[in-house]
Order: structure tokens, then C-alpha cells, then sequence
């Protein structure tokens, strides 16, 4: 594999999850971890969030890409969004039961 492939590949994963290849190395891992996570959600499970969960991740994203909202969102909204997540994965599993 080349290098332009190994690029694009790159880019082309950041992009499936939402992430943005600029500001990875210098965001909080708990913060990417749950960017990724809200993504995901929104993206391939929004039928199980409720509409005050659908809201909460849409904010979180949206602070997320800006940088001057990005510097004040602590390490608790992302666990707050990790949370969310694992309850989904709770409703999955009950349902998949």
C-alpha cells in the first residue's frame, strides 16, 4: 500500500465517524471516544433516542466542531454521551433477546 492510499483510507475513516483529522491529536481521548460514539448513534440507531437524547448528541456534535465551544465541554458531557450510549446498547441487546 502507498502512501495516497494509506491517505485516503485515512480520511476516508474519519469521515465515517465523524471525527475531524485536525483537531485529533490534540482532543481529549474521552472527547473523541464519545464524538465518535454520538456519530454513530444519530447515524445508524437514532430510532431508538428518545427526541432529549437525539438533542443532546446534536449539541455535543455541534460543540464539537467548534473550537471555542469545544475548549469548554468537560470530560463529564462525554461520559454523559458514553452513558447514552450504553444504554442503547442495553435497549439492542433486550431487543436482539
Amino acid at each position: 500500500m502507498n502512501q495516497k492510499q494509506i491517505n485516503v483510507l485515512r480520511t476516508t475513516w474519519f469521515k465515517e465517524n465523524g471525527l475531524s483529522e485536525k483537531k485529533f491529536s490534540s482532543t481529549d481521548v474521552h472527547l473523541l471516544k464519545a464524538q465518535k460514539s454520538a456519530h454513530n448513534l444519530l447515524e445508524h440507531q437514532s430510532h431508538l433516542l428518545t427526541n432529549t437524547q437525539t438533542i443532546k448528541l446534536k449539541t455535543f456534535i455541534h460543540s464539537m466542531k467548534n473550537p471555542q465551544l469545544q475548549k469548554k465541554i468537560s470530560i463529564g458531557t462525554a461520559f454523559a454521551v458514553l452513558n447514552i450510549q450504553n444504554k442503547i446498547n442495553r435497549q439492542n441487546y433486550q431487543l436482539k433477546k
